[in-house]
């Protein structure tokens, strides 16, 4: 020894899969692991007296299942066993596909997988998934980058309400009764009150720079305006106005004038 030591990592993160024997035994590895049966006997003999594997430039711990799969195809290969020309059929029980399911899939895989099984029983679970093997595992990772992305989009929502929180205690504007209510209101998510803070934080904007610009004048917000119609019914407004759509009020309704009423 010279002094030196070699960083041996567990490897966390690297794709399992079933690897089947020459003789037919089923092992859950991880995929570097299979690939050194195609590279002979050598490579396999080389990983086992270190008790690693290379993978991206660095050394990775072998499993105990990984070791006895690689001892299983030594000695296959000792004995003449030719590798299988077909792979074995998947389990049928629904214990054992899960099992056979599980031990595919990364860690992170792993988890969401044990979300969605549960509370329910193998034959219930087994059910959610109508593929073979791979294109379940597929589905695994599917729902578990809808749900990396669901709460990535939460992150960004929660990072925009507290930017503009950030923003109305700057101005002075916590404690106006109607921005202090959509804070606190704990029935809506993060990015159901992104609108109604930024239009209130608008609305206070422009009340200043208006009441700045005319220092004397009466500022109101949240005012509905309405258009009085020269036409007294819907169906005469269509009339006079074909091919046009109508612009309806907030409540669905446009305001007509009544005989010589002057209200809407």
């Amino acid at each position: 020894m010279n002094g030196s030591f070699l960083l041996v990592s567990l490897g966390h993160g690297i794709k399992r899969t079933i690897a089947i024997t020459r003789a037919g035994a089923r092992f859950a590895v991880r995929e570097p692991v299979r690939e050194l049966v195609k590279q002979g006997r050598e490579r396999m003999e080389q990983a086992l007296s270190t008790d690693t594997f290379e993978h991206d430039g660095q050394r990775v711990q072998l499993t105990d299942e990984e070791r006895r799969y690689l001892e299983h195809e030594i000695a296959a290969h000792e004995s003449g066993v030719s590798q299988p020309t077909t792979a074995a059929a998947e389990p049928t029980d629904p214990a054992a596909w899960m099992a056979e399911l599980e031990a595919g899939l990364s860690p992170d895989e792993e988890a969401k997988l044990e979300k969605m099984k549960k509370g329910k029983t193998p034959e219930e679970q087994r059910a959610m998934f109508q593929g073979d093997l791979e294109a379940s595992r597929e589905k695994v990772r599917a729902a578990l980058r809808a749900e990396q992305e669901a709460a990535a989009m939460k992150a960004q929502s929660k990072a925009r309400v507290d930017e503009l929180k950030k923003e109305i205690v700057d101005k002075g504007l916590m404690s106006e009764p109607e921005i202090r209510a959509i804070v606190d209101d704990a029935s809506k998510k993060p990015r159901d009150k992104i609108p109604a803070l930024r239009d209130k934080l608008m609305a206070r904007l422009l009340e200043v720079e208006a009441q700045a610009a005319h220092p004397n004048a009466q500022v109101f917000d949240g005012v509905k305006i309405y258009e009085k119609l020269p036409e007294t019914t819907f169906a005469e407004w269509e009339a006079n106005h074909p091919g046009e759509k109508p612009m309806a009020s907030p409540a669905g309704r446009m305001a007509f004038t009544c005989s010589a009423a002057s209200s809407t």
